[in-house]
């Protein structure tokens, strides 16, 4: 399953993102909640998830904003489909309203568990409708995929910012202010791919080692689009 996507740091974050924390931290259960509430409502319903429940795997901080992770599975006969549902969001710290929320979702054959030591390159949501993440002009990104299990840490490098992601239950994800990929060119029609990203991961292993410049597996097995909601989903609709 892969996806299109965006990258950020403190260093060099648009204003519209000046409290943008390159290091996670975790969100409160009350911020979960209305955030969880807020992201579900502008999803809506997935159809071609054949009414398999949607998930939270996780969620995070970063200053004003609040990211959210949530997969689901669905069968069909000898198929299934894996989808990734994201979530950024400003709510802060002890808000009950989330403010310039936006979302995309993803489906595909799912990912291969990666092996020790490294990880999986999933979905790449990139935010750009009206001008920007939250139609400020500021593009933004959002990751996620799997790491192996002796994996602590995964760092990515993006056009010369730096991000922490979150990792939980072999899950990683961030979000940042930023470019993933070079969009110079014309992008090709949707199902036929999309351009590479032009990352570059560090991993931390459990034992403290650190390997720079890693390459992430890719999952070759069918392919996924990106949706960004708003203004392509409406609430209720399938995507």
């Amino acid at each position: 399953m892969s996806v299109a996507g965006l990258a950020l740091s403190t260093a060099g974050a648009p204003a519209a993102y000046a409290t943008w924390t390159a290091t996670p931290a975790q969100v409160a259960a009350a911020d979960n909640a209305v955030f969880e509430t807020a992201c579900r409502a502008q999803v809506g319903h997935l159809e071609w998830l054949n009414g398999a429940p949607l998930t939270v795997r996780l969620a995070e901080r970063r200053g004003d904003y609040v990211a959210m992770l949530l997969t689901g599975t669905s069968s069909d006969g000898p198929t299934s489909v894996e989808a990734s549902v994201s979530c950024v969001g400003l709510l802060p710290t002890g808000g009950t309203e989330v403010e310039d929320l936006s979302s995309g979702a993803s489906g595909g054959g799912g990912l291969a568990l990666p092996e020790a030591g490294g990880f999986t390159e999933g979905a790449m949501s990139q935010f750009t409708m009206g001008g920007g993440l939250f139609g400020k002009g500021d593009p933004a990104s959002f990751v996620d995929g799997k790491v192996g299990p002796d994996v602590a840490a995964l760092t990515i490098h993006a056009f010369g910012q730096t991000v922490e992601t979150s990792i939980k239950d072999g899950t990683y994800a961030a979000w940042w202010p930023g470019q993933a990929f070079d969009l110079s060119e014309p992008l090709p029609p949707s199902g036929e791919g999309g351009p590479e990203p032009q990352l570059t991961y560090d991993v931390t292993l459990t034992d403290g080692t650190v390997l720079t410049d890693v390459a992430p597996s890719r999952p070759s097995d069918g392919v996924s689009e990106t949706i960004v909601c708003p203004p392509t989903c409406a609430p209720g609709s399938g995507s």
